[in-house]
């Protein structure tokens, strides 16, 4: 059985366009494995109280303004950024975090059912005395004089990376009260 040189010429042609057609679908990601990413938490509070979104394919915030740095907000609200033994203070407060009690937030490269927490055990110092308190994200711990609060930590988990507690970044809100009677 001979083969045309037509009937070769019409093979080779579509072997070629096949071969093409498997490339061009490779490039495009259509055999990609990888699993799609789902972002946790889709906005996170700067230390100047406004807002950012996730943005890029890894699910990073957005910069907040001012590069993060923390700022007074107003003339009775203050955010101070401390770690693990180093205190801060703002408004005749020091915050010093003592022990990372907790976190099981859950990475932003991994889907999970609950966000996680962070726990961090903190002594308070005022005009009023000290204090030794527990701080999760968004609870407020109110004084006599004051309203203090854990608004951020960071760095937030990554699967795959283990974080020491030297690694940890908090950030607190602490605004006085107008309500008190002193």
């Amino acid at each position: 059985m001979q083969i045309s040189s037509h009937t070769l010429v019409g093979l080779l042609t579509v072997l070629l366009v096949f071969a093409s057609a498997v490339y061009l679908l490779r490039d495009s990601r259509v055999f990609d494995d990888a699993e799609p990413l789902a972002c946790t938490e889709e906005a996170k509070l700067c230390p100047d109280g406004s807002y950012v979104g996730r943005t890029g394919p890894n699910c990073e915030f957005a910069a907040c303004p001012d590069n993060g740095v923390p700022s007074q907000t107003d003339a009775r609200t203050v955010l101070i950024e401390t770690t693990i033994g180093e205190g801060a203070r703002g408004l005749d407060v020091y915050v010093t975090p003592i022990e990372l009690m907790e976190d099981s937030r859950c990475p932003v490269d991994v889907t999970c059912i609950w966000a996680g927490r962070v726990v961090v055990r903190v002594q308070l110092e005022s005009g009023l005395g000290t204090a030794v308190e527990r701080f999760e994200v968004g609870t407020e711990i109110t004084t006599e004089a004051e309203i203090v609060e854990l608004v951020e930590v960071r760095p937030t988990p990554r699967s795959g990376t283990a974080l020491s507690p030297d690694d940890y970044t908090f950030i607190f809100r602490i605004t006085k009260r107008t309500d008190n009677v002193l």
